[in-house]
């Protein structure tokens, strides 16, 4: 749980693939891994999500864009480094990290 938010991950092995966020049990957000690159630093990789955003219940699209992040393989979160929007204007940043592995937990302190 992120606040008043519920969040799902969904990956083949230790990777994470896609990931949902609801509210009141309703989605509204989703977001997939598009690629993974390495960078010269062997400890670091750089991934890209595209994340949609919905009419909260609907499957009216509000926002869609791409977030760049930068994982680390001694955190359990990978950083946001970039936000390309696509369309429309994003009404909640819920996809403010990232995790590097399944078995992160999600939104713990």
């Amino acid at each position: 749980m992120q606040g008043d938010l519920g969040v799902a991950y969904v990956g083949e092995g230790a990777v994470v693939e896609r990931a949902s966020v609801d509210q009141d049990n309703r989605v509204i957000a989703t977001a997939r891994r598009l690629s993974g690159r390495g960078t010269n630093d062997p400890e670091v990789t750089e991934i890209e999500i595209e994340e949609t955003h919905f009419v909260k219940g609907t499957p009216d699209v509000v926002y869609k864009g791409r977030v760049t992040f930068q994982c680390k393989g001694s955190e359990p979160f990978c950083q946001p480094m970039s936000v390309t929007p696509e369309f429309g204007a994003r009404p909640r940043d819920v996809f403010w990290r990232w995790p590097s592995r399944m078995d992160a937990q999600p939104f713990s302190p």
